[in-house]
């Protein structure tokens, strides 16, 4: 019972991020404060655990339909391929992209976390609210080539009595990863891939 109303909460929060999210959509200069006041300082933090150099290729699963992350990174100078499992999502996010004038920075695409070969990407970001997201970071780490890695973000505080808070060893028992607790009730979690 218990895992079934938690079940529930998350896929309700699940629902006012994509609703919020659509509000970004609709009201640019709302997602850019939106995007600004919630997510560049985590993603610079973010980008400076990966260790990212403008020259690697970065791919963020679970973009949602106002892209945030690849928003951010783009701003730092990286190019991004973005996937969503949501054929809608996909397209209102593609009309993102286009609308900032980054459809050359940014590319987004279908696809299921559970299906992406990540092995040409260097750094993979896996989004707070993908399901399974415990399968989705083992996949992940499976697919990505040697010295890649993954960042996602752990619930800290109220957040993880909604969300599954996945300690890098639970995915990868031998694995080489660094934690930071950042603002907004999460803790970021780079792992890299030594196989």
């Amino acid at each position: 019972m218990k895992n079934t109303v938690k079940k529930i909460i998350c896929r309700m929060l699940l629902a006012a991020v994509k609703i919020l999210e659509i509000l970004c959509v609709k009201i640019n200069a709302f997602g850019k404060f939106y995007c600004q006041v919630f997510y560049q300082k985590m993603i610079d933090k973010e980008s400076e655990i990966a260790g990212i150099t403008p020259d690697m290729k970065i791919l963020h699963i679970g973009s949602g339909p106002f892209p945030m992350t690849a928003l951010c990174l783009v701003q730092n100078g990286h190019w991004v391929e973005a996937v969503d499992n949501s054929e809608e999502i996909v397209r209102i996010s593609l009309e993102v992209v286009a609308k900032f004038g980054l459809g050359d920075r940014i590319m987004i695409r279908q696809a299921d976390g559970l299906e992406v070969d990540c092995n040409e990407f260097d750094v993979v970001w896996v989004s707070l609210h993908i399901f399974p997201k415990d399968k989705v970071l083992l996949h992940s780490l499976n697919t990505l080539k040697d010295g890649g890695k993954v960042v996602y973000r752990n619930p800290r505080g109220l957040l993880a009595r909604i969300y599954p808070n996945l300690q890098p060893l639970q995915i990868a028992p031998n694995c080489e990863y660094q934690k930071v607790k950042v603002s907004f009730g999460k803790e970021i979690i780079m792992i890299k891939n030594l196989s």
